[in-house]
């Protein structure tokens, strides 16, 4: 059976379980001399001493009772992934772990596949009480009255964390993401340690997921008749922003931290949290065009890469000092040091960059007005030309 993370950064998909090492699950071998079904000689042989392989699962949820189940392996033992994982700094739920597909479903042609499940009292094996469906909270111990969680809250909950799913970043070439034993040695902590991928090769899109939480009070609807568009008028501050409750959960409760972030995420407009995420969602790209790792805190040499990253882009000056604002936010949200960011010659840098920019001529834009548009409609008036045209 697989198991599920207890508990993951704010970052990281919920959907995919934790890793479980192939030799618990091999029940058979195929080798040069048939097919070995022994326990103690399976573990002895060379394809588990030298290298192994390890599995998980993710499940995407897709509507009420639809799901996507998706298996993938590693070609390692799960104990040489946690060496692996542990030398680049993962933890061992992270979406971008190089794997390889292997079919889910025995019948089916393609390897996820679509699974329908609702929990129900009887799958359960509890006494039904005719709901149908399993209560989704209960009393235990006849102890009244209980404090209960708001409908509110629960609704947060779900709708965020069934959003938080991740598809695979699987690779036809699995193992040459992974040392071997000689590889991997007993020298410095980045020996044996191989470039991985930055971008999944499943990544799940927005109106494929569960939709993204918003509270019942940020938006009013109208009557929706049919299939009718329904009118969504957002506020201009909302729940949703940087702060995230994990970041607090070694410093108070998890219900005091929810109530913290949630005034702290309305500290700045919803928009501004969506363009420091925009900039934050670049990192990915950098890592793989400049070849390096960015965690957080930067170095001074990550804060160069990204710098030199949008130089070459074509960036103002401005434009980047601005996309460093909101790199300091994302060190600022986590707590963590922003010294890099603050360094003396990456001031100079970007105060250079400014300074170049501003000699460049600027070409004259064109203006026009009231009288001029005017004109223009007069003119197409007359115009002998089909209304797409004109």
């Amino acid at each position: 059976k697989f198991t599920w993370p207890e508990t993951s950064a704010a970052t990281e998909p919920r959907n995919l379980s934790n890793w479980k090492d192939g030799l618990e699950m091999t029940k058979g071998l195929r080798t040069e001399a048939g097919t070995e079904t022994d326990a103690a000689v399976i573990a002895k042989h060379k394809f588990f001493t030298e290298r192994g392989f390890c599995m998980r699962i993710g499940i995407v949820p897709r509507a009420a009772g639809e799901a996507l189940l998706y298996v993938v392996a590693a070609p390692v033992s799960l104990s040489r992934m946690s060496d692996i994982l542990t030398k680049k700094g993962l933890s061992e739920n992270h979406p971008h772990i190089p794997t390889v597909g292997v079919k889910a479903s025995q019948s089916g042609t393609s390897y996820p596949a679509e699974a329908r499940y609702i929990p129900s009292e009887k799958s359960l094996k509890i006494i039904e009480t005719g709901w149908g469906q399993f209560p989704l909270l209960e009393s235990i111990g006849g102890q009244e009255p209980l404090d209960y969680p708001d409908s509110e809250e629960l609704r947060e909950e779900f709708f965020t964390e069934l959003n938080r799913a991740s598809g695979h970043t699987n690779k036809t070439q699995v193992w040459d993401y992974y040392p071997t034993l000689t590889e991997m040695g007993v020298g410095t902590a980045h020996e044996g340690v191989k470039i991985w991928p930055v971008v999944e090769t499943l990544k799940m899109k927005p109106g494929e997921l569960w939709p993204v939480y918003q509270p019942a009070a940020s938006h009013s609807r109208n009557p929706n008749q049919g299939r009718t568009v329904v009118k969504v008028q957002g506020r201009k501050y909302g729940l949703k922003g940087g702060f995230k409750k994990e970041f607090l959960r070694n410093m108070t409760s998890p219900h005091v931290a929810r109530i913290l972030c949630e005034a702290a995420n309305h500290s700045l407009a919803y928009n501004t949290w969506r363009s420091y995420e925009s900039c934050w969602s670049q990192l990915g790209r950098i890592q793989q065009k400049m070849g390096l790792i960015i965690s957080f805190p930067f170095t001074k040499v990550m804060v160069l890469s990204i710098i030199a990253f949008h130089m070459e882009k074509g960036l103002k000056g401005k434009t980047i000092m601005n996309y460093l604002g909101a790199l300091k936010m994302a060190h600022f949200v986590r707590g963590v040091s922003t010294e890099a960011l603050e360094d003396n010659f990456v001031k100079a840098c970007i105060k250079g960059a400014i300074n170049k920019d501003a000699l460049k001529t600027k070409e004259p834009e064109a203006v026009i007005d009231v009288a001029k548009m005017r004109k223009i409609r007069e003119w197409l008036k007359i115009q002998n030309k089909p209304y797409q045209e004109k």
